[in-house]
């Protein structure tokens, strides 16, 4: 299927072909009939893309902080290789799209209906069924596609709250802004429009706007004080996109005492508190669609607000908009300017970059032509190449930023990338591109059963890992899998017989015990003795809808990360843990489940205290181990700097962090050449994933 997308670091618009998404608990497969190419969204979207690098920081000052931290934390080539991901990672363009479902794991859409959604500018598209809605029959495609749009409009005006009879105005008339106008129209609202497009104006005016004909801050105040008797609007609808903050400050001079500011659109927002005061005015900043966007439980689990409770959602939004669109209440026929098919989606773009008045630009999808892509693998033929020995031709599971990273580690010894899964496919397009992989699919059995795969490599969300390790290990294959192994006792027991009945071996990504640094340790002291040891971890803040927080998905941090120290402790002992204990920080009666004190005990006598804490500050360095042994203590700085302190002090630098991936998947080719020992034998793997599991749910 073709999808569109632009290029972060160019902000050239790119057409690729992708496989059709999977489609997954909760969400429907759709055939894209038309999608809505949002003129001030996307125009902002590639501006900043085409920018320079220095007007991207400049807009962008936060990230600026962050990558200073990060060059500061993990060093400068690493932070060079993190931002270069980012700026080369495609970037899906459009959210109004309309189709036809053509599988549905939802029980409120069946194949055959006629939806509208928030999906992409692609000829298939797979949604969570909390962002889609049903279009009624007297609506056509093309109108149902600006219901998302309405949506956006639409919630700014419920935080409004406009009530029959009430003066507001509109500041920024594009599509956006013209919605909002049909939409207090509608409520019973006199209107004002703030647009210094005449077209866009005079649309409005079509619409029931009044206009000012000169649109300088001190006539649009007079003009609106004459409207008003002197008292002011009862509230502003900022549409409008503006790096700085003198469009709310002119919403605040044309508001009356105890008025409203909704923000909608993008602009700067250093409030002049004194006019704020005086007239104790209300401003806030609308979200989007409504209650549940960027809400994890609401968005990806479809998990829906009670109806009674939240009236309105933002699915109910956008179907509310759809029944306006149905009783004629608002248009948005006039709002369409051009239309293309998506096979021309260049020329869409040039004209909505040239001709700066343009409003609705509508994508066609041809039925035919998209049919013949619907497919769930997409191959390149001249691309990639098999290795002689099987088991070095690897299916990857899994496309996201891990994987980025560590596939072409994989190719610099010797793998090669037969195919790439992922759900989506777009993170797997960069991914065979880098990798130069045979095919990329949505279906993950494509990979289990292709014969040409020797070893599948895990680096999927943990709440697949056990899954896909089991269905490796029952086809006899090798299994690389990022840690954890599971998120459940139970998950652990699957593995371990899966194992028993495989002629498959499977390594696990512990690979800090493969570090340069922890081999230095381990050479220059004498910790096969009972030894002490203190590892810290200042993991971070990560909110609590981040997937690694969510139990059935993420399982945890402690699950998810803490485990590598718990296996990295186990290997420097050269002990088994015989008994461990946990604690948690605690705000009231609320345990916080990622900061976290791990105590081990080992069998040889050594003892180890694990500090996981996410309530420190990022700018501190990320990762610290302390050794005690024979008289020398032993301190590994974020895998950048060790030393030793004895009777005499002795150093380790190296130019980069080294966490060991190199080295242990380096280790893993001799191991399966069978010149090597296995990287991380099962035993200690599994009990390290045990202890992990027990502390997750201590």
């Amino acid at each position: 299927m073709l999808q569109i997308f632009n290029n972060f670091r160019t902000g050239e618009v790119e057409l690729k072909e992708l496989p059709t998404p999977k489609v997954s608990e909760k969400f429907v497969l759709s055939h894209t009939r038309c999608s809505l190419i949002s003129a001030g969204t996307e125009r902002m979207l590639i501006d900043f893309a085409k920018s320079s690098y220095l007007a991207k920081a400049k807009k962008q000052p936060q990230k600026v902080i962050q990558v200073v931290n990060k060059i500061k934390t993990d060093g400068l080539v690493d932070t060079i290789n993190a931002v270069g991901s980012q700026l080369n990672k495609p970037i899906p363009m459009g959210y109004s799209n309309v189709g036809v479902v053509l599988e549905s794991k939802s029980v409120r859409f069946k194949v055959g209906d006629r939806i509208v959604s928030n999906g992409p500018h692609a000829e298939q598209v797979a949604v969570n069924h909390n962002l889609a809605a049903k279009i009624p029959d007297n609506v056509s495609d093309e109108e149902a596609s600006f219901s998302v749009l309405g949506a956006i409009a639409l919630q700014g005006l419920r935080l409004a709250e406009p009530k029959l009879g009430e003066k507001f105005a509109v500041i920024g008339c594009g599509l956006v802004g013209l919605l909002a106008v049909q939409l207090l129209r509608s409520n019973g609202c006199d209107v004002v429009a703030i647009e210094p497009n005449a077209k866009r104006t005079s649309l409005a005016i079509n619409f029931g706007a009044k206009a000012p004909s000169d649109i300088s801050d001190e006539k649009v105040i007079a003009y609106c004080e004459n409207l008003t008797d002197g008292n002011g609007l009862d509230g502003v609808i900022i549409c409008a996109s503006a790096s700085k903050s003198d469009v709310i400050q002119l919403a605040a001079r044309l508001c009356r005492k105890r008025g409203r500011i909704i923000s909608v659109g993008v602009t700067g927002l250093n409030l002049d508190r004194n006019l704020f005061y005086d007239k104790e005015l209300l401003f806030q900043v609308s979200c989007s669609y409504g209650p549940g966007r960027y809400e994890q439980d609401y968005e990806v689990l479809g998990n829906d607000y009670p109806y009674a409770f939240v009236r309105f959602t933002e699915q109910r939004n956008i179907q509310t908009v759809l029944d306006l669109l149905s009783q004629n209440k608002i248009d948005v026929k006039s709002l369409i300017d051009e239309y293309f098919e998506i096979q021309d989606a260049a020329a869409a773009y040039s004209i909505l970059l040239s001709q700066k008045e343009t409003n609705g630009i509508i994508l066609r999808y041809s039925a035919s032509k998209a049919q013949r892509r619907v497919g769930k693998v997409f191959s390149k033929t001249d691309s990639g190449k098999f290795s002689e020995n099987n088991k070095f031709n690897l299916g990857v599971i899994g496309a996201g930023r891990y994987a980025q990273f560590l596939v072409p580690i994989f190719l610099k010894h010797g793998f090669c990338v037969s195919g790439i899964y992922a759900p989506s496919g777009v993170n797997a397009f960069d991914l065979q591109n880098k990798s130069k992989a045979k095919y990329i699919t949505t279906d993950k059995d494509t990979v289990f059963n292709d014969p040409n795969i020797g070893t599948i490599v895990v680096l999927s969300t943990h709440d697949d890992h056990c899954r896909s390790i089991v269905s490796a290990l029952r086809m006899d294959k090798n299994v690389y899998v990022e840690k954890p192994i599971a998120l459940t006792l139970e998950e652990i027991d699957q593995i371990e017989d899966a194992l028993g009945n495989s002629k498959g071996s499977m390594v696990v990504g512990f690979n800090r015990r493969f570090s340069t640094h922890v081999d230095f340790i381990k050479a220059n002291m004498a910790i096969d003795q009972p030894s002490s040891f203190q590892f810290s971890m200042n993991s971070g803040f990560v909110p609590k809808d981040h997937w690694l927080q969510n139990i059935k998905i993420g399982g945890g941090r402690i699950i998810g990360e803490a485990v590598h120290y718990i296996d990295l402790m186990q290997y420097m002992s050269g002990s088994d843990i015989v008994d461990f204990s946990v604690n948690y920080l605690n705000i009231g009666s609320q345990k916080v489940g990622d900061v976290a004190t791990i105590n081990l005990v080992f069998n040889n006598g050594s003892i180890g205290n694990i500090n996981y804490f996410s309530n420190g500050n990022k700018s501190y360095p990320k990762e610290k181990l302390e050794v005690y042994a024979g008289e020398k203590i032993g301190i590994i700085n974020n895998f950048f700097k060790t030393e030793i302190y004895g009777s005499k002090k002795s150093k380790f630098k190296t130019f980069n962090q080294q966490k060991g991936q190199r080295e242990f998947i380096k280790s893993f080719a001799e191991f399966l050449n069978g010149k090597g020992e296995h990287p991380t034998p099962m035993k200690q793997v599994i009990l390290a994933s045990k202890i992990a599991v027990k502390c997750a749910n201590g």
